[in-house]
This record gives C-alpha cells, sequence and structure tokens, in this order.
C-alpha cells in the first residue's frame, strides 16, 4: 500500500474529498501509482481499498481536502448507540468539541 498520505485519524465532523488529478507536461494522465488510493479501516480492523470508476460511484480519491467542525467549545453528545471512542467520554458527562479533538489526538499522536 502507498504512503502518500499515511494513516491518520480524521476527527472532525465531515471531511470532503475532491477528486485526484496527475498531469504531466501539462497533459492529465492516469495515476502512476496503481496501489494509490483511498484506503480504510472497518470497525473490524480490516484494511479496505475503496474502488474506482463506477464501482465506486460517488466515492472519489482526493488531493484536496476540506475539513469542517462545530466551534471548539460546541458541547457534543454522543448518542448511546454510538460505542466509537467511549473511553474517551466521561461517565454521566459531555465534551466540547476542544476537548474531544485534544483527547483523540493525544490517543492517536502521543500515546503510542
Amino acid at each position: 500500500m502507498s504512503s502518500w498520505c499515511g494513516w491518520h485519524t480524521d476527527h472532525g465532523s465531515l471531511t470532503g474529498l475532491t477528486s485526484g488529478v496527475f498531469t504531466r507536461n501539462a497533459v492529465q494522465v492516469s495515476c502512476p501509482d496503481h496501489a494509490a488510493g483511498l484506503y480504510v479501516k472497518t470497525r473490524n480492523n480490516e484494511t479496505v481499498k475503496a474502488p474506482n470508476g463506477q464501482e465506486a460511484f460517488g466515492l472519489e480519491r482526493s488531493t484536496f481536502a476540506l475539513f469542517m467542525q462545530p466551534d471548539w467549545e460546541q458541547v457534543l453528545r454522543f448518542p448511546k448507540e454510538v460505542h466509537l471512542h467511549q473511553e474517551l467520554i466521561p461517565p454521566g458527562r459531555t465534551l466540547t468539541f476542544g476537548e474531544y479533538s485534544e483527547m483523540l489526538l493525544n490517543k492517536y499522536y502521543h500515546h503510542r
């Protein structure tokens, strides 16, 4: 698997991706790396490459990302059905987006 961007955890509310475009001498060409693309980890910790073309209607690999997120002080309410990152949420307490972001970043990037 290519490591053009490397594994990372997006923690905002919405990440928008645009299609990747490759050019050589101002002419558009196919992606030179067949292993490149969008990879995701499932909740079962499987690594899956998102398919290209019609198999992935509405899903594109991008070279530009737009991250949207709540205000830093926005209070988050986590539904009981959402079990992702439950260890970060103190029992009976809410978190602001800023608190949640700091905890998530610490979990993935500082406590390895």
